[in-house]
Order: structure tokens, then C-alpha cells, then sequence
């Protein structure tokens, strides 16, 4: 995990902070890991780079030192001090991510105290350092005290915490991603799921025949399911009736029960259901089963209406005809000659009529409560005990029994019984009907089925009896057709039929008896009566009668009230016109055929448009074998169906109920899509006798769909490739709608499902500003936008899930419906917290200087206009000027001139007061503005400048400071008075140490150019004695030979500004790098005619690589314009570099070098010094050009 940590820390910035610190504080910096390798430094110093880890021991020692230093580190230490094993002082800062210790950042590479120099002499001689360089690089190596490092460390203490949330960020946002990802593939799932329970939802209304509605109370608005439309018969495409119209859909009863019920739902909550008579759109009536809720919103209060309806039309149907059954059955219980029994579960008497009394000869004190096995004969009463159970469970009986009567008489008993139920279906009693049979059993078989039997069915027969004679008269009739006509037996018995009814009915009837009586066969009738002010009809079967002889004695009309049936057959007929035209004009494919063989029997028009094809083409002939073939049915994919899996063919053939999808290929290669439902459509025992097939044209919905779809990803990827957040929420609640990616990511979360307009501000955690106070809810473009106002901030603070805190700047504008109302309210936001960072970060470096971190001159010329006024007075300034700084630029470049400024910057701010307003207006000028401060307090905040400038060196090079000031001690002095006085003051110091500030500049140049290469260093020796060797034989002053001979010393004084590298090279330089070298002429010009003592010399120095045919450099000088003493030391140099070796080439031998000279001589070099040199110097001096190294 440490590996896999490391590698999302963030080196480059941590590198950008710890070279930062390095220049601030002077102190190196290293991140190292637990063994010990070093991932990242900044401002090592000498003796490490160049000596400890070169040496193979000693880099051995660095690393050892520092996995100890890593290890020694306790868990809350905040950093940790040690000795390194090469002698140094090195601290460390523990780096811990998410409670892991990973690495170390140190600092070090000081002492806290002098150091033993015994001790680094030992160790130069033990690893063959070279002793000098070795404590030269040790004298580099700061002494500072613990104090001023645990500063230091404590700085880097918060480098380091930065380093820490800088990986841990990163770490998050990883996670985050992985979060992100894995909660768009559980939302794709769920979404998926989603629509399948839609579908699921649907297709279980539509088989329970279940719809459901919704109202909004504020609006009186109905939205109904489509199965709900069906149940009203109303289109689905058209919306509902307003609620004002929702009474005509009920009988004005049912209306009345369902607003009552609405009322109490509405204002108390309370939920109802109900079975309501309704009225359909073509005027029937039906019944539904109705339930209703209140639906409250967040704060309790009750905003809309919510409910299901069932059609139960079937069910009150079938009630309705068991309670007429139930009805008859009763009047049959008290009116009929049989007798009645009702048993319990356990079979004990619960009730019994009369007639059964009567038969048995018991009371009905003797029997109820009593069980029926102890009134059975004893061969009985086990069967009974085994049939019971049987009987309560098929639910009806048919059996014979014997029982005792009272009197101790076998009777035989007929029962015909069945089991009632309760409203919860379960056992409720038994209902019997028992007949004494036995009298029957000894009477002849043939009387009593001629006589008894006959009896029982005319006279409780459902169908209603008369007899007439052949002329008319009225013999006799049953009760059933007693109940049509009504009356009393005596107004009809004897009477003919014109009498009693005196209807223009009564020659059709009369013709109709005489027909029959001479007809074998009975004749069928149907009529139509009003009887009791009601419209009847009848179906009427009339056969005559015929005694022993043959003889017709009368006619028998068994007449059935066929009225419902009637209604039925015309409701049939309308409906199946209705349907007819329903199926005609249904924009939806209909196909029906008949089984089993699947003959297509119809296709309505739009059915046939959809294949674009004739009736005679896609109806004749086709059939479950040809479907596919004729119709031309393709999967979505293009395959061909098989014949015997086409839905249609399913469903003849199988009695399969399916939905699919697939398309219909017209002639001219067009492609149809078409949803498709197939049914079995069976007969009342169940046998398939067709199948239907309803198929939707949905082309044109596919292909809006496919648009649709592509556009919706097109605002998927639009809003997922925004650079900013968008965050939208509905303008009736404040629910969010939709957060971006980049919105999530800004804010840390997605949508809260608990936010909404009250509580935005708290869910997301949005502040005013850098303060922990809420922002206003009021005042939120996302507020604003719900009312319809666009709005623009850029000074909210959003705190995210894991503690860090964002800026934001927010666009929010309401987003409206055709109307111009606002529906919902959209924002984008972006963070602008490094933008605020970098405003100010520039407004900050536009009044200060970047180098040094003081104010700038923009800053100084705004204040002093500021401060100039009556309460500040005094008003002091102090001018200063960094001495050398030229010289120190052009001799060791600008960042060490860099150096010393900020050493200076923290020299005067270090002398200066809190209050003290302190500013760089220039390369090398400082100014000090001190308001309430007097002369006298002035020269000793002037005289601490210049006493700790003294004490500051950077490499060996001395800090000093020049300086001068003045003070306003009243409104007649101007500020430009002021300021002048103390710039003149300042340059009147400056002259007086410029000139030993220079002089001690100049020295330590060499001094440095030397350390820097030691073939330098013994190259400007011997340059210096040949120069001297041949001025004194051209006979110069003995004070020319040493100037001579200094300029020889420092002629190449300007490789000062030239890497390292560069000097040292062992081989050939390349373009570039001769052309660096060749610019030190210049530079050492610069650096020495900046300084007095060494004017002088600036032009030799200048010159020194003219040539006497003006092809040298940098002037192209010729002959004498060269000066006399750049001549000789051309010269000089020459020969001292041509008998040098180098690691390309062999030096010359004196003899070489001096027949170069001479070959040179009149083109490169003076002629009459070469002759000079040549004759006089080199066999006065043999020693020169012996030493080549």
C-alpha cells in the first residue's frame, strides 16, 4: 500500500514547495522513503553532493542514517533531530497518509555547534577526500542555533501537512471516480428493473382489471391509468373528464356515497373503499370496487388524492343471481309440501320446517341441537359418519336414508342437500330437502312417475305451465306462470283464453293450439307481451296431449321468460357492431382465425395498411402454415420466424398468450416495427376455438424513440463534458432533478433525496464567504430561479463530505414552460477558489516585490501619498542601497545578486518596527517609511540597518548597505523634498564604501574562480610571471611590471560567470560552449572597471584576445589600437596554454610552442614582442613551459 501511495504524491509541487523553502530559509530539503532512497532534494549542500555521496562508504552511511533517522521516529513525534553517521545534523518530518507512515521529509546538513574539525580531517583522510576542498566545503555548512531550525521545522511541518492533503485529495477523488462508476452501473440496473416492474405493473392491471387515478387537490387535476379509461369506457388518448363531470359516472346514490367519502379524504385524511354503481361512456351500468388515499407532502399537509378501481361489474352479477336463487329457495323452504333440514359442521339440527316435523312426528324441541346419526336407523348411522365428511366437502348430496320415527316407524327419507357458505367462504350449514318415500316405494313405479313426479315438476317447474283444451279454455297452470300473469286461479280456470286476456293476441293463439293438436311434433313461439307495465318476452313450446286412446284432449304451452336473454342477444348485436366498428376503426392491427387448422377468418384496414397489401392477398388462403411467409414476419434482427412460432399460430395452436416484438417487411423492402399481442379466444369448456392477434404500428413511435434516445445522450455527454456543474431542482419544491458529474464532484454529493427549497443551503453545506453562517436561502440563485429570477454570485463556500471547502461562482436561471412559468430552476457553478487564490495572489504581487516579498514602488508611491498627513508626523524616510550589487551580478550572475537582496530585505526588516513600512523601489534601493518617528529615532533604526548589514555575509562576500534619511516634522516640507534629501544623503555614503566594498568583491572573485578550477588558478599564476618576465626586458618601471603582472593575474577574471562544467572539461569544447567562453573578455571588463583600484586594467583585460590582424575578438582591434599590455598578455596566454596538457592532446614542448609563436607572429601576435620573448625571455627563463599541468 505504501508503494501504491507514494505514487500519488505529488513530487512536482512538492518539489516547487521545498525549492521555496530552500530560498527562504537557506535550509536543504529531501523526501525519503523508509528504506532509505531519496525520491526528491532541493539545495544540497557541498560536502554531501560532492563528497559523502560520492564515496561508496560514506554514501553507505548516508543511507544507513537515514533508515535509522526513519525508524527512530516515534508515532507522535512532530519531527525528530540526529547526528548523521558522516558527522552532520539532520531533522526530519514524518509523512503519515491515512495513518501510514511512508516516508520522511529532512532537512539538515548544519551544525547546532562549532564542529570538531579533528573529526572531518580523520574522515577526508579515511575516504581520500582532498583535505582543502574537503573543509572548504565543511567551512559552507551553516552553524545555526536550535531555536531558529525548530522555526524552520515547524514551517516544514506545514509543507509537509500540505504534501499530506495534496496526496490524500488526490487519493479521494480516485476513490471517488470508483464510486461514481460503480453507482452508474447499480443506477443502469435499477433503471432497467424499474421499467420491467412498469411493464409487470401494467400487464397486472390489465388482467385484474385494476386502474388507478390521482388528483391534485390544488388543481382539481385527475390523471388516470389507461386500464381506468377502459373501465369507463373513455379513449385513452383523450384526458379524463374534470372532476365537476365525474358525477355522470355514477348512479346519483353511489355519487353521493363517493363525495362524502372524497370530503373526508380531502380535509382529514381518512382513506375509504367503497363498491359504487357506475355509468359507462355508452350509458350501461356497472359496479366498481373503489379505494382512496390521502397523499401528504413533507410537512404533513394533504396535497393530492390517490386510488385504485376494480370493475367488479361480474362479480355483482353473479350476487345478484345467487340472492334471486336465494330468494326463491326461501319461498320454496316455506311453501313446499317437502321437508327441510339444516345441519352444523359436526352434523347437530339447526333448523328444520314442518313437513319434516310432520313426517317424523317429533317436535322441534326434540330436535334441534340434537345429531342427525341418532335419528337414523342403526345400519344408517356409520354410513352417515362417512358420507358427512363427503358431503361437506364435494358441497351437495343426493342419498337415501331410513330414520325412526317417533312412533318407532321405519321411514324412507329422500335428501337432496348442499352446503352454505359464509362471506368467507367457508362451511356455514348444510341445506336439505327430505321427502317420506316410503309410501312411494310400495306404490306402483309407473303411478308415481305418472302422477307425483309430474305433480312436482309442473308445479314448482322455473318454467311457467298451462293446459289449455283444443278450443281455448284454460284447464290449469303452475306457479311459475302464475307469477307472470298474476291473480287468482279462479279468475282463469274453465275460462277461454279471449276472455280472460281480450288481446288482439287471441286468433294468433287460437290458430296456434289448432296447430298443434294436429301436429306429432311440438312448436316452438316467440312473443312479445307487456305485462304489469312491463316490456317481456317469451319463448313458447306448444304440444298437445293425447289420453290412452290417441285421442287429443288438449295442448300444454311450457312458456320461458327469455327477456334477459333477449336484452342479452341485442346487447350482443350492439356490441358486436360496436366492436365491428371498434376493430375497423381501431388504429391497431386485428387478425382472427379459426382453429384448429388457423385459417385466417378477418384483417381489419389497419392491419392490412400495415403490410400495405390487399384483403384478397393477406386473408384468402392463408393460414398457420403460410403466416410468416405471406405476412412477411421478421425478428428484430432480421431472421425469418419459423411458421410455428409466429404468436398467432401459439395461440391456435397451443393456446399461448403472448406479446412481442418483431417487424413486417412491405414489398418495397420497407420495414414496419410492430408490437403484437396473441390470444386463444375459447368457448365455455375451454376449447381453443380461435385465436386474435392485435398489432401496433410503431414505426414512427421507434424511430421518435431512437431520436429521442439520441438526444437524450446527446445532453448525457453534453452535460458530462461540461467544464462547470449543473445542478437543477423542480420550481414547486426545490427537489434536486439532476446534478452533473462535475456538479457531484464540486459538491461531493449527488442528488439528497431530504433537500428541497427550506434546506438547500444546510444539505449542502453552503456558506456566506470564509464565515461558518449558512447562506441565506433567500438569496440563492437556485431560489431565485424557482421564482422565476436569474441570478449571479461568486462568494459561496461549499464544505464537501470529506471536510475541504470550495468557492464557488453560480449562474442560476428559471427554466419555463410554454406559458412563460417557471417549472424548474437551473444553475452552473465552477470552482473559483485557485482563481480567488490567484486574483488576490496578483492584486498581493501587484503591490510587492516577488524577489524579496517587501512592498514594490507602486505600493511606495500610493503610501507615502496616503501617510502624508498631519496625525503621522513625524514622517521619516530612510533610502538604502545594496553596495556591489553590479559587480556581484556580473561576477557570480543573478541569482547570488538575488541572494543578497533578500539577505538585505531581511537585514532592514529584521533593524525596522512592526509599523515600519519597508519597500524595494529599485534593483538595489531600498526605502524605509516611518510615520510618528523623530530624527533621533530614525538614526538608530539607520545605525541597526548598517550594524546587522555588517554582520551578514553569503559566501564570503559582505553585506553592506548604504544609507540615508530625512524627516517631516511639519506640513511646509513636501514628501518629494523629504525623499530627495534622503536619496542624496544615501549616495554621499555610498561613495564613502564603494571603493573598499569593490576592492574586497574583486579578491574573493578570484578567489572563487580559483576554487572553481584549479587548472584556472595555476594557468593565471604562470600568465602572471610570463607577463612580468617580459616587461622587464622591455625595460618598464618596476610599478608597471606589478601592474603587469596583476593583469596577468586577472585576465581571466570574466570565466567567473562561466559553468563549471565548461572549465573543467577534459575534452574539446563544442560551438556553444567556445561560445560562452569567449564572452569572458567582456565580462571581466565589467567586473573590473567597476572597481577603482582595478580601472585600470578593465581595458587589457578587455583586449587581451585581440590578434595584430584585427581577426581577434570582442572589437576586431588591430596593431597598435591594441593596448601594450593586452599584447603581451595574448602572448603570455598562448604560451602557457599551447605547453599545457590537456586530456585531447599533448602539450607542446617549449621548442613547438615558441616556433607557434614565431609562425604567428605579424598575424595573431605582436612581431616585435614574439622577438622579445622569444629571444630575450624564454633563455632567461628555462622553467617556463617545463611545468604542463
Amino acid at each position: 500500500m505504501k508503494s501504491r501511495i507514494l505514487d500519488y504524491v505529488d513530487f512536482e509541487r512538492a518539489n516547487t514547495l521545498l525549492e521555496g523553502f530552500n530560498k527562504a530559509t537557506g535550509f536543504v530539503t529531501a523526501i525519503v522513503d523508509l528504506d532509505g532512497n531519496v525520491l526528491s532534494k532541493s539545495g544540497w549542500r557541498q560536502i554531501c553532493t560532492d563528497f559523502h555521496r560520492k564515496n561508496p562508504e560514506t554514501a553507505y552511511n548516508c543511507t544507513v542514517s537515514d533508515t535509522q533517522l526513519a525508524n527512530i521516529m516515534g508515532d507522535h513525534e512532530k519531527y525528530h533531530y540526529y547526528k548523521c553517521m558522516n558527522g552532520l545534523v539532520d531533522a526530519g518530518v514524518p509523512i503519515v497518509i491515512r495513518g501510514e507512515h511512508i516516508a520522511n521529509l529532512f532537512s539538515g546538513q548544519f551544525f547546532f555547534e562549532e564542529p570538531d574539525i579533528s573529526f572531518f580531517k580523520r574522515q577526508a583522510k579515511k575516504f581520500e577526500f582532498e583535505e582543502l576542498a574537503y573543509l572548504e566545503a565543511l567551512g559552507k555548512v551553516p552553524v545555526v542555533s536550535k531555536e531558529k531550525v525548530d522555526i524552520a521545522m515547524d514551517f516544514l511541518l506545514n509543507i509537509t501537512q500540505m504534501i499530506i492533503e495534496m496526496t490524500a485529495d488526490k487519493l479521494d477523488q480516485i476513490e471517488l471516480a470508483d464510486a461514481i462508476k460503480k453507482s452508474e452501473a447499480a443506477l443502469w440496473e435499477s433503471q432497467i428493473q424499474l421499467k420491467q416492474n412498469n411493464r409487470d405493473l401494467l400487464e397486472s392491471q390489465r388482467i385484474a382489471h385494476l386502474g388507478t387515478w390521482r388528483m391534485d387537490l390544488a388543481t382539481n387535476q385527475i390523471v388516470w391509468s389507461e386500464e381506468l379509461y377502459k373501465m369507463y369506457g373513455f379513449d385513452p388518448s383523450s384526458p379524463p373528464p374534470p372532476f365537476s363531470e365525474h358525477m355522470k359516472l355514477f348512479t346519483p346514490e353511489s355519487w353521493k356515497n363517493l363525495s362524502e367519502s372524497l370530503n373526508l379524504a380531502r380535509t382529514l385524511g381518512i382513506p375509504y373503499e367503497l363498491e359504487l354503481e357506475t355509468i359507462t361512456s355508452d350509458g350501461s351500468n356497472g359496479w366498481m370496487w373503489v379505494r382512496g388515499e390521502a397523499v401528504n407532502d413533507s410537512k404533513g399537509s394533504i396535497v393530492s388524492l390517490w386510488g385504485a378501481a376494480q370493475d367488479i361489474t361480474e362479480r355483482k352479477k353473479t350476487e345478484n343471481e345467487v340472492r334471486q336463487r336465494e330468494e326463491r329457495f326461501q319461498l320454496l323452504f316455506n311453501k313446499a309440501p317437502l321437508g327441510y333440514q339444516s345441519l352444523d359442521f359436526e352434523g347437530r339440527f339447526i333448523d328444520v320446517n314442518q313437513k319434516w316435523l310432520d313426517t317424523l312426528g317429533y317436535s322441534k324441541e326434540n330436535v334441534i341441537g340434537k345429531w342427525f346419526g341418532d335419528f337414523l336407523c342403526p345400519e344408517y348411522v356409520e354410513s352417515f359418519r362417512k358420507r358427512f365428511p363427503i358431503f361437506k366437502a364435494q358441497g351437495y348430496i343426493h342419498s337415501e336414508f331410513e330414520m325412526l320415527s317417533k312412533d318407532g316407524q321405519r321411514l324412507t327419507i329422500s335428501f337432496e342437500g348442499k352446503i352454505g357458505y359464509g362471506d368467507d367462504g367457508e362451511f356455514k350449514q348444510t341445506h336439505c330437502i327430505l321427502q317420506d318415500i316410503t309410501d312411494q316405494r310400495k306404490a306402483e313405479k309407473a303411478l308415481f312417475e305418472s302422477e307425483e313426479r309430474y305433480k312436482c315438476l309442473f308445479e314448482y317447474s322455473g318454467v311457467a305451465i298451462s293446459y289449455y283444451t283444443t278450443d281455448g279454455i284454460v284447464i290449469s297452470y303452475n306457479k311459475k306462470m302464475n307469477e307472470n300473469i298474476g291473480g287468482k286461479a279462479e279468475d282463469y280456470i274453465g275460462k277461454s283464453f279471449g276472455d280472460v286476456f281480450q288481446s288482439t293476441y287471441a286468433p294468433k293463439f287460437y290458430a296456434r293450439l289448432k296447430k298443434a293438436a294436429l301436429c306429432e311434433q311440438p312448436q316452438q313461439y316467440e312473443d312479445y307481451f307487456v305485462l304489469n307495465a312491463e316490456p317481456k318476452w317469451f319463448s313458447s313450446t306448444y304440444a298437445r296431449v293425447m289420453n290412452l286412446t290417441g285421442e287429443v284432449i288438449g295442448v300444454q304451452i311450457a312458456s320461458t321468460d327469455i327477456t334477459e336473454r333477449k336484452k342479452a342477444e341485442e346487447e350482443l348485436s350492439e356490441s358486436q357492431a360496436i366492436l365491428k366498428a371498434a376493430f375497423e376503426n381501431s388504429q391497431a392491427g386485428i387478425a382472427i382465425a379459426d382453429a384448429p387448422d388457423g385459417k385466417l377468418r378477418y384483417v381489419n384496414k389497419a392491419g392490412l395498411l400495415i403490410r400495405d397489401k390487399s384483403e384478397e392477398e393477406l386473408v384468402k388462403n392463408i393460414d398457420i402454415h403460410n403466416y410468416a411467409s405471406a405476412w412477411r414476419i421478421l425478428r428484430l434482427d432480421g431472421t425469418p420466424y419459423a411458421e410455428d412460432e409466429v404468436p398467432l399460430t401459439r395461440a391456435v395452436l397451443y393456446g399461448e398468450t403472448c406479446s412481442e416484438e418483431f417487424v413486417i417487411r412491405r414489398d418495397n423492402h420497407e420495414d414496419r416495427y410492430v408490437l403484437a399481442n396473441a390470444v386463444p379466444i375459447r368457448d365455455s369448456n375451454n376449447r381453443i376455438k380461435a385465436g386474435m392477434l392485435v398489432f401496433l404500428d410503431e414505426t414512427e413511435k421507434r424511430h421518435a424513440e431512437e431520436n429521442m434516445r439520441k438526444q437524450n445522450e446527446l445532453l448525457t455527454s453534453l452535460l458530462k463534458l461540461l467544464p462547470v456543474g449543473v445542478f437543477m431542482v423542480d420550481a414547486a419544491e426545490g427537489k434536486p432533478l439532476i446534478v452533473n458529474e462535475m456538479g457531484t464532484a464540486l459538491l461531493g454529493s449527488g442528488i439528497l433525496p431530504d433537500a428541497n427549497e427550506y434546506n438547500l443551503s444546510k444539505v449542502y453545506k453552503a456558506y456566506k464567504g470564509d464565515t461558518n453562517n449558512h447562506y441565506p436561502t433567500a438569496e440563492l440563485p437556485i431560489v431565485l430561479g424557482m421564482k422565476g429570477v436569474s441570478a449571479h454570485i461568486d462568494d459561496m463556500v461549499v464544505e464537501r463530505p470529506n471536510g475541504t471547502r470550495i468557492l464557488l461562482e453560480i449562474f442560476g436561471t428559471p427554466v419555463q414552460d410554454k406559458e412563460g412559468k417557471p417549472w424548474a430552476s437551473l444553475i452552473t457553478f465552477m470552482d473559483i477558489t485557485e482563481r480567488k487564490k490567484t486574483e488576490n495572489e496578483l492584486i498581493y504581487l501587484s503591490y510587492h516585490d516577488h524577489l524579496t516579498d517587501l512592498y514594490n514602488r507602486r505600493f511606495y508611491e500610493e503610501e507615502i501619498k496616503r501617510i502624508d498627513t498631519e496625525s503621522n508626523l513625524p514622517i521619516s524616510i530612510i533610502m538604502c542601497d545594496v553596495n556591489g550589487l553590479k559587480l556581484i551580478n556580473d561576477s557570480f550572475g543573478h541569482s547570488f545578486g538575488d541572494k543578497l537582496l533578500i539577505k538585505a530585505a531581511g537585514t532592514i526588516r529584521n533593524a525596522c518596527r512592526t509599523g515600519d513600512i519597508i519597500s524595494r523601489i529599485g534593483g538595489d534601493e531600498f526605502t524605509v517609511i516611518l510615520p510618528n518617528t523623530s530624527a533621533e529615532e530614525t538614526a538608530q533604526i539607520a545605525g541597526c540597518i548598517k550594524q546587522l548589514a555588517s554582520e551578514q555575509t553569503i559566501e564570503k562576500i559582505e553585506l553592506s548597505i548604504s544609507y540615508g534619511y530625512d524627516t517631516k516634522v511639519s506640513n511646509t516640507k513636501k514628501m518629494t523634498e523629504v525623499m530627495a534629501n534622503a536619496e542624496n544623503h544615501m549616495y554621499r555614503h555610498k561613495l564613502y564604501e564603494r571603493s573598499s566594498s569593490r576592492s574586497k568583491t574583486v579578491e574573493i572573485v578570484m578567489n572563487t574562480l580559483f576554487e572553481k578550477s584549479n587548472r584556472e588558478s595555476l594557468h593565471s599564476n604562470r600568465v602572471s610571471a610570463i607577463c612580468q618576465a617580459i616587461a622587464l626586458e622591455l625595460n618598464m618601471t618596476k610599478g608597471d611590471v606589478n601592474m603587469i603582472g596583476t593583469a596577468g593575474l586577472v585576465h581571466d577574471i570574466g570565466k567567473m560567470g562561466i559553468d563549471e562544467k565548461i572549465l573543467n572539461k577534459a575534452g574539446k569544447l563544442n560551438e556553444l560552449e567556445w561560445e560562452q567562453i569567449k564572452k569572458h573578455p567582456e565580462v571581466g571588463w565589467r567586473i573590473l572597471s567597476s572597481v577603482n583600484e582595478f580601472s585600470e586594467l578593465a581595458q587589457f583585460i578587455l583586449h587581451h584576445h585581440e590578434r595584430w590582424d584585427g581577426h581577434g575578438y570582442p572589437s576586431g582591434l588591430k596593431g597598435d589600437e591594441i593596448p601594450l599590455v593586452a599584447r603581451i598578455i595574448a602572448i603570455a596566454d598562448s604560451y602557457d596554454a599551447m605547453t599545457c596538457d590537456r586530456s585531447y592532446r599533448k602539450g607542446f614542448t617549449p621548442e613547438e610552442a615558441v616556433n607557434e609563436l614565431i609562425r604567428c607572429s605579424g598575424t595573431q601576435f605582436d612581431p616585435e614582442i614574439v622577438v622579445v620573448f622569444v629571444n630575450q625571455v624564454i633563455p632567461n627563463n628555462s622553467n617556463f613551459g617545463v611545468n604542463r599541468g
